[in-house]
């Protein structure tokens, strides 16, 4: 209880000023909240009230997507064909099938690939895949303003491909290009 709420003995008062009695208050105020912001660091959400609360809140779905997904995965490469030669500039593209993020690479010159998961992981899901191997997606190197994409084409697909633990090596064929008439 306060000096200034005591129901009794008020001589403790005689002679302040209301400018002192204030500072006074003041004074035991701030003490009192950094008593409670250091006995417990929830009394700083309480202080800060809402903006508390929003770091809290910003910070757990910033970290929701940091990298703390935990996969096994299995080294994927091989080399893709079409009739016999090598298919360079091709993309390749396992999707699981079940839950979970694809895997995908492009071929180089010689037609061989190696898959990334999420960017920045080697590898592809462990279990059976559905592959889509095609062309394009990149951008036009004939056009001078570099804006424009080549249209992606599929040129094969195939259900069932199962990558296991440690290195996966395939090789496919992709059919051979047809002209329509």
């Amino acid at each position: 209880m306060w000096a200034a709420e005591m129901p009794g003995d008020r001589s403790v008062l005689r002679g302040w000023s209301k400018h002192d009695l204030l500072e006074s208050v003041f004074i035991i105020d701030t003490i009192e909240r950094n008593q409670e912001s250091m006995s417990c660091p929830v009394n700083q959400c309480h202080r800060f009230g809402d903006r508390c609360f929003l770091a809290v809140a910003i910070i757990l779905v910033a970290c929701a997507g940091c990298g703390g997904e935990s996969v096994d995965l299995g080294s994927v490469s091989g080399q893709v064909l079409q009739g016999g030669q090598p298919l360079g500039n091709a993309w390749v593209e396992f999707f699981p099938e079940f839950d979970g993020r694809p895997s995908a690479g492009r071929t180089d010159g010689s037609g061989n690939f190696e898959l990334s998961y999420a960017g920045h992981k080697q590898g592809a899901r462990i279990g059976k895949h559905t592959v889509k191997i095609g062309t394009g997606g990149y951008l036009d190197p004939s056009d001078p303003e570099g804006r424009r994409d080549v249209p992606r084409v599929l040129l094969f697909e195939q259900a069932g491909t199962e990558v296991k633990s440690g290195k996966n090596t395939f090789q496919f064929e992709v059919p051979a290009a047809t002209t329509k008439k």
